[in-house]
């Protein structure tokens, strides 16, 4: 059994993955890393890189509950230099934030919404988003959003977790 947040994170990776100019987005996402302790290889930076830097836990009195909070980390990266980057990095906040509101089986920027990681969470929201420029050899744009994930689990519990 995995953690709760384990399985967040996999059907944030599910969503990601669903980025792609067929699905209507503005590009290609093809390389989604859950970043490790080994930097990927030179020159291999994957497309989105994302990573949990906490997770909060507050006790409900009055519902035999813990609140949980999630904080998520997801840098979108693309190699283009033909347009102005702040526009590229704009585009690249908009996919990611509508595939993570889409449904993993109606990804297109088209298909109905599906707030809340399918109604599976209490909440998930864009805290912060920022642009990025990468120089030296292997210059990239991109951007670095913050994602607050919210949601609930019986006292304790760890695996299980609700809206």
């Amino acid at each position: 059994m995995k953690p709760a947040e384990t399985t967040i994170l996999d059907e944030v990776a599910a969503r990601l993955a669903n980025i792609s100019e067929a699905n209507g987005y503005s590009r290609d996402f093809c390389t989604i890393r859950r970043q490790t302790q080994t930097p990927p290889k030179s020159g291999h930076i994957p497309d989105i890189n994302y990573w949990t830097v906490g997770h909060e836990v507050a006790e409900d009195q009055s519902y035999s509950c813990d609140n949980h909070a999630l904080t998520i980390f997801i840098a979108p990266r693309d190699k283009t230099r033909d347009e102005a980057f702040s526009d590229e990095a704009a585009n690249m906040i908009a996919d990611v934030a509508t595939a993570l509101n889409r449904a993993t089986t109606a990804p297109k920027v088209s298909d109905a919404e599906s707030f809340a990681l399918g109604e599976t969470v209490s909440d998930l929201i864009v805290r912060d988003s920022r642009y990025q420029v990468g120089q030296g050899q292997i210059p990239f744009n991109g951007a670095l959003m913050e994602i607050e994930i919210t949601y609930k689990s019986p006292r304790g519990d760890m695996f299980t977790y609700e809206p």
